[in-house]
Protein backbone atom coordinates (compact mmCIF):
# COMPACT_ATOMS: atom_id res chain seq x y z
CA UNK A 1 0.00 0.00 0.00
CA UNK A 2 3.18 2.21 0.97
CA UNK A 3 4.06 1.86 -2.71
CA UNK A 4 0.84 2.68 -4.27
CA UNK A 5 0.56 6.34 -2.37
CA UNK A 6 3.80 7.10 -3.37
CA UNK A 7 3.59 6.11 -6.61
CA UNK A 8 0.02 8.39 -6.52
CA UNK A 9 2.27 11.24 -4.70
CA UNK A 10 4.64 11.17 -7.43
CA UNK A 11 1.99 10.99 -10.44
CA UNK A 12 0.49 14.06 -8.94
CA UNK A 13 3.81 16.08 -8.12
CA UNK A 14 4.21 15.62 -12.43
CA UNK A 15 0.66 17.05 -12.85
CA UNK A 16 1.24 19.46 -10.79
CA UNK A 17 4.53 20.67 -12.15
CA UNK A 18 2.91 20.10 -15.87
CA UNK A 19 -0.27 22.42 -14.83
CA UNK A 20 1.92 25.06 -13.48
CA UNK A 21 4.29 25.41 -16.38
CA UNK A 22 0.90 25.68 -18.41
CA UNK A 23 -0.27 28.82 -16.52
CA UNK A 24 3.07 30.13 -16.37
CA UNK A 25 2.56 29.68 -20.39
CA UNK A 26 -0.82 31.57 -20.33
CA UNK A 27 0.43 34.32 -18.06
CA UNK A 28 3.48 34.67 -20.53
CA UNK A 29 1.63 35.10 -23.39
CA UNK A 30 -0.85 37.58 -21.98
CA UNK A 31 2.14 39.63 -21.25
CA UNK A 32 3.68 39.41 -24.83
CA UNK A 33 0.15 40.51 -25.36
CA UNK A 34 0.27 43.33 -23.22
CA UNK A 35 3.68 44.49 -24.30
CA UNK A 36 2.61 44.29 -28.12
CA UNK A 37 0.46 47.27 -27.84
CA UNK A 38 3.04 50.08 -27.06
CA UNK A 39 5.85 48.60 -29.17
CA UNK A 40 3.70 49.27 -31.84
CA UNK A 41 2.99 52.97 -30.43
CA UNK A 42 6.51 52.96 -29.96
CA UNK A 43 7.76 52.12 -33.84
CA UNK A 44 5.16 54.21 -35.32
CA UNK A 45 6.44 57.28 -33.02
CA UNK A 46 9.65 56.71 -33.96
CA UNK A 47 8.96 56.39 -37.68
CA UNK A 48 7.42 60.02 -36.99
CA UNK A 49 10.46 61.40 -35.88
CA UNK A 50 12.53 60.28 -38.16
CA UNK A 51 10.41 61.48 -41.02
CA UNK A 52 9.93 64.72 -39.22
CA UNK A 53 13.78 65.10 -38.80
CA UNK A 54 14.53 63.79 -42.85
CA UNK A 55 12.50 66.48 -43.55
CA UNK A 56 14.14 69.34 -41.10
CA UNK A 57 17.81 68.25 -42.48
CA UNK A 58 16.16 68.78 -46.23
CA UNK A 59 15.04 72.16 -45.29
CA UNK A 60 18.15 73.35 -43.90
CA UNK A 61 19.82 72.24 -46.52
CA UNK A 62 17.75 73.63 -49.35
CA UNK A 63 18.15 77.12 -47.52
CA UNK A 64 22.23 76.73 -47.65
CA UNK A 65 22.18 75.85 -50.92
CA UNK A 66 19.48 78.67 -51.62
CA UNK A 67 21.94 81.02 -49.67
CA UNK A 68 24.95 79.95 -51.38
CA UNK A 69 23.97 80.04 -55.24
CA UNK A 70 20.50 82.72 -54.26
CA UNK A 71 17.91 80.58 -56.34
CA UNK A 72 15.42 79.28 -55.19
CA UNK A 73 14.91 76.74 -58.20
CA UNK A 74 18.69 75.76 -58.09
CA UNK A 75 18.30 75.08 -53.80
CA UNK A 76 15.00 73.36 -54.43
CA UNK A 77 16.35 70.82 -57.77
CA UNK A 78 19.02 70.48 -55.62
CA UNK A 79 17.73 69.13 -52.56
CA UNK A 80 15.83 67.01 -55.17
CA UNK A 81 18.30 65.45 -56.73
CA UNK A 82 20.21 64.81 -53.68
CA UNK A 83 16.96 62.67 -52.17
CA UNK A 84 16.83 60.95 -55.96
CA UNK A 85 20.41 59.58 -55.19
CA UNK A 86 19.66 58.30 -51.33
CA UNK A 87 16.48 56.78 -52.89
CA UNK A 88 18.43 55.12 -55.87
CA UNK A 89 21.01 53.60 -53.51
CA UNK A 90 18.09 52.83 -50.75
CA UNK A 91 16.48 50.75 -53.57
CA UNK A 92 19.59 49.18 -54.67
CA UNK A 93 20.66 48.07 -51.32
CA UNK A 94 16.92 46.68 -51.25
CA UNK A 95 16.55 44.68 -54.37
CA UNK A 96 20.35 43.08 -53.33
CA UNK A 97 18.66 42.06 -50.13
CA UNK A 98 15.73 40.82 -51.19
CA UNK A 99 17.89 38.77 -53.66
CA UNK A 100 20.08 37.47 -51.09
CA UNK A 101 16.81 36.47 -49.00
CA UNK A 102 15.09 34.83 -52.25
CA UNK A 103 17.52 31.37 -51.32
CA UNK A 104 17.59 30.76 -55.45
CA UNK A 105 19.91 28.30 -55.56
CA UNK A 106 18.19 26.42 -52.55
CA UNK A 107 14.61 26.84 -54.91
CA UNK A 108 17.27 25.53 -58.04
CA UNK A 109 18.23 23.01 -55.76
CA UNK A 110 14.95 21.95 -54.89
CA UNK A 111 13.33 22.25 -58.40
CA UNK A 112 16.21 20.06 -60.09
CA UNK A 113 15.64 16.98 -57.51
CA UNK A 114 11.63 17.34 -57.64
CA UNK A 115 12.37 17.23 -62.11
CA UNK A 116 14.69 14.37 -61.83
CA UNK A 117 12.43 12.00 -59.43
CA UNK A 118 9.35 12.96 -61.60
CA UNK A 119 11.74 11.58 -64.18
CA UNK A 120 12.86 8.55 -62.70
CA UNK A 121 9.25 7.93 -61.21
CA UNK A 122 7.94 8.18 -65.18
CA UNK A 123 10.55 7.46 -67.01
CA UNK A 124 9.56 3.69 -67.17
CA UNK A 125 5.85 4.24 -67.28
CA UNK A 126 6.78 6.59 -70.09
CA UNK A 127 8.88 4.01 -71.87
CA UNK A 128 6.48 1.13 -71.70
CA UNK A 129 3.79 3.33 -73.31
CA UNK A 130 6.26 4.22 -76.02
CA UNK A 131 7.44 0.76 -76.63
CA UNK A 132 3.42 -0.68 -76.65
CA UNK A 133 2.73 2.44 -79.33
CA UNK A 134 5.84 1.59 -81.11
CA UNK A 135 4.60 -2.10 -81.00
CA UNK A 136 1.09 -1.52 -81.86
CA UNK A 137 1.77 0.62 -84.92
CA UNK A 138 4.19 -1.84 -86.46
CA UNK A 139 1.54 -4.46 -86.21
CA UNK A 140 -0.74 -2.46 -87.99
CA UNK A 141 1.10 -1.69 -91.16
Amino acid sequence: MDIFRHLQGFINGNIKVVHTFLSLVKLEARLAGLSVYPLIITICLLFVILITSWISVMLLLGCLFFFFWENLALAIGLTLVLNLIFFTILVKNLIFNLKNMSFEKTREFFSSNKRRELNESTSPIDEANNNNSTSVARTES
